[in-house]
């Protein structure tokens, strides 16, 4: 038996069950960036009181924004606008993004990036309540804005918002670009490409909005384990969908320290987890050739981009080791 053990052994790893659990305490919540006016009003229908038909905002509408803070979109992410007023029918229109040439004129620099295709936002009608931003777009696309002038386009709406021809004066922003807040510029309509140059526009109202910037997910996979017949170990692929760390734990598992084997994860991507079997687990391999072991697999996500940290989440497996 002692010949057999130094000749190595070899852990083959059959999982028999994984689950996920969160780990304990309060849930992550989103970073917000919020573009108010510094004294805001509520009045105009374009582009969430009314669309009015070919003529008038159609098919294209451009908020334009100078000094906002960076930003970097990741689908799942919200942008919401906020009316003090709602419309008579449901809102549904694409949104789209464009950094400008030169912070505080309407020059898109480079083509625009459709953030959330034709979509009814949260709250599809707004409501009374000024400085809510109920006005929601789930972001479908990622956008990277390094800071400084924004657009932000409308177009497409649904059959039933483009025969929208009542004009509710529902949204709320800065009355024009003197606002004190020195984030509001413009606004450009009526044009046939959606792009500079613009076919017409004026000083305002500009709609004011939020970003939430959701956290990190914490959403992971455990691969197949790879056996090593020479040092009698195994490895566990596991794939982490950003920056991070991922804790091994587990009765009968080797670990450096008493929280458990902590590797770092720089980016997203696979990491190779080592199981050791130690004590009791050992012996019952060098003695009865397998051996039966707990681990827990702990995906802590680090912020991210202007995101912060995921809660932890949590797989264990049942792992059967076996000596040959």
């Amino acid at each position: 038996m002692r010949r057999a053990s130094r000749l190595g052994f070899v852990a083959s790893l059959v999982v028999c069950a994984v689950l996920a659990w969160p780990a304990g305490g309060s849930a992550a919540t989103p970073n917000t960036i919020t573009i108010a006016a510094a004294a805001p009003d509520t009045d105009n229908c374009w582009p969430f009181g009314t669309y009015e038909g070919a003529g008038d905002w159609s098919p294209y509408f451009a908020f334009v924004y100078q000094n906002i803070p960076p930003f970097q979109l990741a689908p799942g992410d919200t942008v919401a606008f906020d009316v003090g007023s709602p419309n008579n029918v449901d809102i549904t229109l694409a949104m789209a993004m464009a950094r400008t040439t030169a912070n505080g004129n309407d020059v898109n620099d480079g083509p625009f990036t459709t953030v959330a295709g034709p979509q009814t936002p949260t709250s599809p009608r707004g409501d009374e309540v000024e400085g809510n931003y109920e006005l929601g777009w789930k972001i479908s696309n990622a956008f990277a804005f390094p800071g400084g002038g924004l657009l932000i386009r409308f177009s497409d709406p649904s059959p039933a918002f483009a025969a929208d021809l009542t004009c509710d004066a529902s949204l709320t922003g800065a009355v024009d670009g003197t606002d004190a807040s020195g984030f509001f510029v413009a606004r450009r309509f009526s044009d046939p490409d959606g792009v500079s140059p613009w076919d017409g526009g004026d000083s305002g109202p500009i709609g004011q909005f939020r970003i939430s910037l959701n956290p990190t997910s914490n959403e992971f996979t455990v691969g197949k384990a790879k056996r090593n017949k020479k040092k009698g170990t195994a490895q566990i692929p596991v794939t982490v969908p950003g920056p991070g760390a991922l804790t091994l734990n587990g009765k009968g598992v080797k670990t450096r320290t008493t929280a458990g084997a902590r590797t770092s994860v720089a980016s997203a991507g696979t990491v190779k987890l080592t199981v050791k079997p130690k004590g009791k687990a050992k012996r019952k391999l060098l003695d009865r050739h397998k051996a039966k072991v707990r681990v827990s697999i702990t995906f802590s996500p680090s912020a991210d981009a202007g995101h912060p940290a995921g809660d932890p989440s949590t797989r264990r497996a049942k792992l059967k080791l076996i000596r040959l």
